[in-house]
């Protein structure tokens, strides 16, 4: 897909740069490197939390925990019993 030539052109120039650096005239003040901290940490915590996330439906998933039948009477969900309005009370 890549040739080697292509390659060895990108070494090149990579080199040539690091010879020959150009000055960027920039400045990066405090609220500069304040903003690209605050981005680094908030994607740090958007990882650990999409990790956290993915881990515990993992382990969910082949936890023995949950149970699809229960196993005696008192486990099973009992009906919800409700007064009948019958139409004669109206």
């Amino acid at each position: 897909m890549f040739s080697d030539e292509g390659k060895y052109m990108k070494l090149k120039y990579l080199l040539l740069f690091a010879v020959f650096p150009v000055p960027a005239y920039a400045y990066l003040d405090p609220g500069s490197i304040s903003l690209a901290l605050q981005g680094f940490l908030a994607a740090l915590a958007g990882l650990g939390a999409t990790f956290g996330l993915w881990k515990n439906k993992v382990i969910s998933l082949f936890s023995r925990k949950h149970r699809k039948h229960p196993k005696s009477e008192a486990d099973k969900p009992r009906p919800i019993e409700t007064k009948d309005a019958s139409p004669t009370s109206l």
